[in-house]
């Protein structure tokens, strides 16, 4: 009897090791298909969201070669107008010189000017003057200004620049003469205007890279361009290599203008820090400037 008790244990004990080697395994698949289950959907999704930049990043791509050639085609559409301007221009030149060749001599009587022909050459003698203080030459471009004389003085510039090509003042005031102009054209005008004067202002600074006007008003040219443009940070160049400049030599009143101009740009594309610091270090240099005091003192304000 009691062998036979011992067997029968022995085979219990048997079906339960197998049972439980047969319950293990299942364990073990049921772990091992979980555990596929989860790898799969994460290839899923991390395959969804590769597919999904994938498509930002196309989209992206179409809309930068879009704008690329919106660029493209205004920058043809203002070298157009500016080839165009320049061709107006020359045929009215050449029709003004042709029908004075016609008009009779009057020898016998003087020449009659009139109020704006004294103007301009009043204002134009003051701004060809190389003596001619600073206060002066600012009067002479408000007569310009209001009379109105761009062309004359534009086409005057012109001729100056030809017979002086190595004189930097020349190619500066051709430079600020088109920018006068400006505010009296049309848009597609002004870029043509702005275009030539920053060429102006090019030719000036290459026969002299310390001519403070010519950088001066190179930059403040370029910050007041569309942002389209992207002439933003070549405007902060400019100044930040104006203000390294006058940082070098003695300080003159003028120069508190790159200050302000400076700080009012960093301050546009929201770099309050760097426009407080620039406004702080011209109010420093130049404490009678009020503007640029005020500018300072509120930047400091919290």
């Amino acid at each position: 009897m009691k062998p036979l008790l011992a067997v029968l244990i022995v085979m219990l004990l048997a079906v339960n090791a197998v049972l439980w080697v047969v319950w293990s395994w299942n364990q073990q698949a049921s772990h091992r298909k979980a555990l596929a289950d989860l790898a799969e959907q994460c290839r899923a999704d991390v395959q969804e969201a590769a597919g999904s930049l994938r498509k930002d990043l196309d989209r992206l791509t179409r809309e930068q070669e879009s704008l690329g050639k919106e660029i493209d085609v205004l920058r043809r559409s203002l070298e157009e107008s500016s080839r165009a301007g320049e061709a107006r221009e020359r045929e009215q030149a050449a029709g003004e010189q042709a029908a004075v060749a016609k008009l009779p001599a009057r020898d016998d009587l003087d020449p009659v000017e009139s109020d704006d022909d004294q103007a301009v050459a009043g204002a134009l003698e003051v701004i060809d003057d190389p003596k001619a203080d600073p206060d002066a030459k600012e009067r002479a471009w408000e007569q310009i200004v209001q009379h109105k004389l761009f062309d004359r003085a534009i086409a005057h510039l012109e001729d100056r620049v030809k017979r002086e090509p190595r004189n930097p003042q020349a190619h500066a005031d051709l430079g600020m003469a088109c920018i006068q102009k400006l505010q009296t054209v049309s848009d597609i005008e002004k870029g043509m205007l702005a275009t030539k004067a920053d060429k102006s202002f090019d030719a000036a600074l290459k026969l002299d890279e310390q001519h403070w006007e010519a950088r001066f008003l190179k930059a403040s040219s370029l910050s007041f361009w569309p942002p389209l443009f992207g002439k933003q940070p070549e405007a902060v160049a400019q100044f930040e290599t104006l203000r390294a400049q006058q940082e070098a030599q003695a300080p003159q009143p003028k120069f508190a203008e790159t200050y302000l101009f400076l700080g009012n740009l960093y301050s546009s594309q929201g770099k309050s820090e760097k426009a407080r610091e620039t406004w702080s270090r011209g109010a420093e240099l130049f404490p009678a400037h009020g503007e640029l005091g005020k500018k300072a003192a509120e930047a400091a304000t919290p």
